[in-house]
């Protein structure tokens, strides 16, 4: 008992180090940094506790799981330090799920610890500025992986309904999220399904199946009650699925503008994705069929995504535990005397591996200088223009660069597409016209407009007064009725 706790605070310790050093965005250690995405979404999260509502009041399209996470944060201590205690316990839970799959089956503590530890390296590469989606999906899928991986390598007949729900709930929190962060899960729940047909356990299979159901209702109906009751139903489902329909329709692979800096971060940061295929291989060797098929099913489908889209540090995030696996079936198959030379070639190759990635990437790890600084300042010389009683009058048109004036200021904004509009409106013309409409009604008084804003510029020539133009950016003023231009 004593060790078991002393494993499990071993792993609290290392993941409160890990997020305090790498979550730029949420970290005591970067007080005032909000990052690109992360800020978006605390904006959300904030102000749905101020009484905002996502989707209808304020516009992106993630599921809703990644909103309530921010939005659980500053209800617990006001900032986004209470986002990163709760990032603290996802780690350590993720963490400690792949430490108890590295370690089964071994009696050797040294190797586990040490497989988790140099997965890291890897979880650092997919980790960007924190406070992303598949953070949130990571202890979920952890978890399931886990139980899933035991139940092929027991070779049971019969699978526990219990464990089926806890797939349930990661598969739902994964569709709450991003669909396509459920692809590990939903692959091994596939798998487990034609296993128990196979054997013959229909009565078993009814168990998991409404397990299963039961575990993604507990996530899921949560959700749909609470939208469908404040009348914003329909903008969850448009935010969180239809919108990204159009999203990826437009969307191309990133090897049609690849190069040689492409490649190798695709060799990197995807590592744990296509490793699988290597894994497969091991697990055909040892003759399991069902692990060899939940591998086989969940490398085709993320292979097929990833190379299809555009290349996304954080999201091979989610597939993390495949390097435990690849590991641990490099441990479990010495039975096969030439498997103990391809071992130790593939630890010398990897060995190398490693050191020329930590080279490679020794400026993104150790320039975290750059953290302890907003993501832009050009602005606030700008924004300190704005009376402090007319901030919350204060709207901002553009990119990346402007999206943490909301929480500087501590602004609830005007309008839904309060970020990225630009952006948001490339995909659909329903909605250029929507934010084009939201504009028009001059409910600002104040806008801060960063480059391309074409989407409104008969907006502003109209309706508003340009006050000062510099770095970058543009501030502009409601005119009042029958003020000149």
């Amino acid at each position: 008992m004593k060790k078991k706790i002393g494993i499990a605070l071993f792993w609290l310790v290392i993941a409160a180090g890990f997020v305090f050093l790498f979550s730029y965005s949420t970290s005591p250690f970067y007080p005032t940094y909000y990052g690109n995405d992360s800020a978006q979404f605390q904006t959300i999260g904030k102000c749905w506790l101020k009484g905002a509502i996502p989707y209808r009041d304020l516009f992106d399209h993630k599921g809703p799981w990644i909103f309530f996470i921010n939005m659980l944060g500053y209800l617990l201590t006001g900032t986004k330090y209470g986002i990163f205690l709760i990032q603290i316990v996802c780690m350590w839970i993720s963490l400690y799920f792949l430490y108890k799959t590295a370690k089964y089956g071994l009696h050797r503590t040294g190797y586990a610890l040490g497989t988790v530890l140099v997965s890291m390296f890897f979880l650092f590469l997919n980790y960007g500025e924190a406070n992303l989606t598949e953070e949130y999906c990571l202890p979920f899928i952890c978890a399931s992986a886990y139980y899933i991986y035991v139940y092929f390598n027991e070779e049971y007949h019969q699978h526990s309904p219990r464990a089926a729900f806890l797939y349930g709930m990661a598969f739902c929190v994964c569709f709450y999220t991003r669909v396509t962060n459920c692809v590990l899960v939903a692959a091994g729940v596939l798998a487990i399904t034609v296993s128990l047909i196979r054997y013959r356990e229909f009565k078993n299979l009814w168990q998991n199946i409404l397990g299963f159901l039961g575990g993604a209702l507990t996530v899921f109906l949560p959700f749909a009650v609470y939208f469908a009751t404040q009348g914003a139903l329909g903008d969850m489902l448009y935010g969180t699925f239809v919108f990204n329909l159009t999203y990826i329709s437009d969307t191309t692979s990133w090897i049609s503008e690849a190069n040689r800096d492409t490649y190798i971060s695709f060799i990197y940061i995807y590592f744990c994705a296509y490793s699988i295929f290597f894994t497969l291989f091991l697990a055909a060797l040892r003759k399991k069929p069902g692990l060899a098929g939940w591998f086989l099913a969940a490398g085709i489908v993320e292979m097929y995504l990833y190379i299809n889209s555009s290349l996304y540090y954080h999201y091979p995030m989610v597939v993390l535990p495949q390097f435990v696996f690849l590991v641990k079936e490099l441990m479990s198959s010495e039975e096969h005397r030439w498997i103990r030379w391809m071992k130790r070639g593939a630890m010398v190759v990897f060995l190398l591996f490693l050191i020329y990635g930590i080279r490679y990437y020794k400026g993104w790890l150790l320039n975290i200088e750059k953290y302890h600084t907003p993501y832009d300042e050009g602005y606030y010389d700008i924004v300190s223009l704005v009376p402090e009683e007319e901030k919350p009058l204060l709207m901002t048109y553009g990119g990346v660069r402007v999206k943490q004036v909301y929480l500087e200021n501590d602004i609830v904004p005007l309008y839904p597409h309060f970020a990225i509009q630009a952006w948001h409106s490339s995909f659909n013309q329903k909605v250029r016209d929507t934010v084009h409409d939201e504009f028009a009604a001059c409910k600002a008084k104040w806008i801060l407009a960063e480059q391309p804003y074409d989407g409104i510029a008969d907006i502003l020539s109209e309706h508003y007064t340009l006050v000062v133009a510099e770095n970058g950016y543009e501030l502009y003023c409601l005119r009042d009725e029958g003020e000149e231009e």
